[in-house]
């Protein structure tokens, strides 16, 4: 609480004298705001550091799925190409036994 003082004290100036109560108590209730809010701020910045950590290896894993699904399509495009070529050779000697059963009854 602030105490007044009154003009009748020799040599103090009463502003000056308000001042520096008005500072302490000023200081007081930032220190008490502080001491309060200090639980909040550092589960909040604890919470802030999980989030950042988690953000992290979500994005390492986005990578790695990321290097996964582009090897992926160079194994399909592989196994596309190999199965296209399956195809044609069995065409090819589809073919062929035509034209050896064509030969054998010539």
């Amino acid at each position: 609480m602030i105490e007044r003082t009154g003009c009748d004290d020799v040599g103090q100036d009463p502003a000056a004298t308000l001042i520096v109560q008005l500072k302490t108590a000023v200081g007081t209730v930032m220190a008490a705001a502080t001491e309060e809010v200090r639980p909040e701020l550092e589960r909040a910045r604890k919470e802030i550091e999980a989030l950042q950590a988690k953000a992290e290896q979500d994005a390492a894993t986005m990578a790695r799925l990321r290097e996964d699904l582009a090897e992926a399509r160079v194994l399909k495009t592989q196994e596309e190409k190999e199965l296209a070529e399956f195809k044609s050779v069995r065409e090819k000697d589809s073919v062929i036994q035509g034209l050896k059963i064509e030969v054998q009854t010539l």
